[in-house]
């Protein structure tokens, strides 16, 4: 399909004479950097001598999210800090210094360089006030809804610095670029403001966070979820020349990958011999063997949990924090599926999606092999289903004017690029001055 949009944007209204407003870049998993407080050492996302080793029992017990029994998944604290988007991922290869580009394109279109994640420092000599550009990092291994509530909390802080800058108290509102897992956070944002997900039901839709938001640009997000999600619960990240495996255990950890995983209405999975197929129930990883509780993979969850002797007790942490996972994970997909009053007619949703790659549509989980059968492919980016990013409930995907989605798009745009590269694509780049107001012609 070629890249085109779909249906035509809206010029940005500048004719009042306002200001371009402030943007914020929000990555998507494994997008921000992790490093050791108070030592600035990496344990994702530079890869360069000195980072921690997964496969020790510091590097392992850094990079995963603490599990404790009984203990509520808010309450638990990494022992790590978040310093930064992931512009470039940094290592060597055979002792030669190299780097990858990740969202330092899209950063430095947007002159995100002369901001960082400060508010301290005001702006670069040549960038004026209507320039203004942030990125928001953020521990990626954390439920998405507490996610949301730390970027409502950075945009109240962005604000009263953009006002400082600006001299003025007049409300602002930001547009927001979100690559991945980065566009539930700011749907999330969008439709809950900066309220976790209850205890017993859900919240209340409102749209209370459009009230910081004029346009969000969505790029590459699983809104639907993603049967590729299971690759890294399962078989966590492989190891490349850049830097070690991160495995099962360590991303099995985090609350936030089983919200990534597909909705069971959209029959992602084959049954197993009776067993239910919804990823969302313990039973699905518990009767497979497979993941945080596989019996396989006792020695890498020793690791991550020293201070727990036995192969039982490590599986009761196991297992009691696999459910507070799904838990939460279900509570998520209820709350992102509920049905949302109209928003509000200042907000504006655009959708740049992969459409060029087949992409996984239905696997299957053989027990106890820690690995994913791809059944069936769609077209997508390699990673999410066109039919995901578009959160199409009837179709494909493949009739842009005959999508029926709850989310109401204003433009989308289909890119033939994988996911990674989605966020750094020259059309999405050219295109965002025009949807962000920042085009002298709009």
């Amino acid at each position: 399909m070629p890249s085109q949009p779909a249906p035509r944007c809206a010029p940005a209204d500048r004719a009042d004479g306002r200001e371009p407003n402030p943007v914020v870049v929000v990555p998507g998993l494994l997008g921000s950097r992790l490093v050791v407080p108070g030592t600035g050492r990496s344990v994702w996302g530079d890869f360069e001598q000195g980072a921690s080793d997964p496969r020790t029992v510091e590097g392992a017990g850094l990079f995963a999210f603490p599990m404790q029994l009984g203990v509520p998944l808010h309450r638990l604290q990494p022992s790590t800090d978040v310093d930064g988007t992931v512009g470039m991922v940094k290592g060597r290869i055979a002792g030669v210094p190299v780097r990858v580009r990740v969202y330092s394109d899209v950063l430095s279109s947007l002159g995100v360089a002369s901001y960082g994640g400060s508010f301290g420092a005001g702006p670069r000599a040549d960038a004026g006030a209507g320039s203004m550009a942030f990125e928001f990092a953020y521990d990626f291994r954390r439920s998405i809804d507490e996610l949301a509530c730390r970027l409502a909390a950075f945009l109240r802080q962005a604000s009263r610095f953009v006002q400082l800058q600006r001299g003025n108290h007049d409300p602002v509102r930001f547009d927001l670029v979100a690559h991945s897992q980065g566009g539930l956070v700011l749907r999330y944002l969008l439709r809950y403001g900066g309220r976790l997900l209850p205890l017993d039901g859900l919240p209340e839709p409102s749209w209370e966070g459009a009230e910081l938001v004029e346009t969000a640009v969505i790029v590459g997000t699983p809104s639907g979820g993603a049967a590729l999600a299971f690759e890294r619960l399962l078989g966590g990240v492989p190891g490349n020349p850049l830097h070690r495996p991160y495995g099962p255990v360590l991303m099995s950890s985090f609350p936030s990958g089983y919200q990534l995983l597909p909705r069971v209405r959209h029959d992602p999975v084959q049954p197993l011999r009776g067993h239910t197929s919804d990823p969302l129930d313990p039973d699905f990883f518990i009767a497979r063997d497979v993941g945080l509780v596989s019996s396989r993979l006792d020695a890498d969850l020793a690791r991550v949990l020293p201070g727990v002797e036995g192969v039982a007790a490590r599986r009761d942490v196991a297992e009691d924090h696999l459910r507070k996972c799904l838990a939460r994970a279900a509570a998520f997909q209820a709350a992102m599926d509920c049905p949302m009053p109209p928003p509000p007619p200042h907000l504006k949703l655009h959708l740049f999606l992969g459409d060029a790659h087949p992409t996984a549509a239905r696997v299957a989980i053989p027990v106890g092999e820690n690995s994913v059968q791809v059944l069936d492919q769609a077209p997508g980016d390699g990673t999410v289903l066109r039919r995901s990013a578009l959160l199409d409930e009837q179709g494909d995907g493949s009739d842009l004017e005959r999508v029926v989605s709850p989310i109401r798009w204003r433009s989308v745009t289909t890119l033939r690029r994988g996911h990674v590269a989605l966020i750094g694509d020259p059309q999405l780049l050219a295109q965002l001055p025009a949807l962000l107001g920042r085009d002298a012609r709009h």
